[in-house]
């Protein structure tokens, strides 16, 4: 599910980049995220009542821009799975945010 999270975020982000590079190109160079406003947002479906929603806080993207030629520019992000962020209202009780590296499989 991360994995196919990451490809639609770059899918997205590329085409993105493209259609701003066909208008109004930033200028070219690397750009990295600020970790202090940064983080990969994610939700589904929970039993078809809301939508359960979480983040990783620790995300490194970096893009390497250039205008001129936007298909040679390259994407990279790296997200630290264990800085999830569940917001979980009662911790006391269940602890998502340490329980990663059970039984399930999360790549």
């Amino acid at each position: 599910m991360l994995r196919i999270a990451a490809f639609s975020m770059g899918l997205a982000l590329s085409t993105a980049l493209a259609v701003a590079a066909a208008n109004d190109p930033a200028p070219g160079g690397a750009y990295k995220t600020d970790p202090s406003h940064s983080s990969f947002n994610w939700s589904f479906n929970h039993s078809g009542l809301s939508h359960y929603t979480a983040r990783f806080t620790k995300v490194d993207a970096r893009l390497d821009w250039k205008p001129e030629k936007p298909e040679a520019s390259t994407l990279s992000v790296a997200i630290d799975p264990l800085s999830v962020r569940t917001d979980y209202p009662w911790p006391e009780k269940v602890d998502f945010d340490s329980e990663i590296g059970g039984d399930e499989t999360f790549l």
